[in-house]
């Protein structure tokens, strides 16, 4: 039985657990988030990288423009011009941030699609 003082049910395992393992959350009735600290986190990898997916299939698909690498995990953007280390100094913005960027300015052009390898070659 669920105690709402110290427990609370996930919405996504659907188990309760103790109120500790849950995010607080200011805009929530009880001050918590609905989903417990691990589906939390499992959302946000699974938005993330669906997020990623669609950036490298918007710059030229999951494979990488020079040598056709497909291993989606070393895949990155590539600015094809130069200018990453310039452009997150100045805006602060990396990873996800800079993707969610990039998505709110409808997929600009000047980036394209490197493995790992092929990105460091061009250093």
């Amino acid at each position: 039985m669920q105690n709402t003082k110290t427990d609370k049910l996930c919405t996504s395992c659907e188990k309760v657990k103790p109120i500790s393992e849950f995010y607080l959350d200011k805009n929530k009735t009880d001050g918590h988030n609905v989903d417990c600290k691990i589906c939390h986190k499992q959302k946000a990898i699974e938005t993330a990288r669906g997020l990623r997916i669609k950036a490298l299939t918007q710059y030229g698909g999951v494979r990488c423009a020079k040598c056709g690498e497909d291993f989606f995990e070393v895949l990155v953007l590539d600015h094809i011009n130069g200018g990453g280390t310039r452009e997150r100094r100045e805006t602060g913005r990396s990873g996800k941030s800079f993707l969610y960027e990039l998505q709110r300015r409808n997929w600009p052009p000047g980036f394209q699609v490197l493995c790992h390898n092929c990105n460091m070659e061009k250093i």
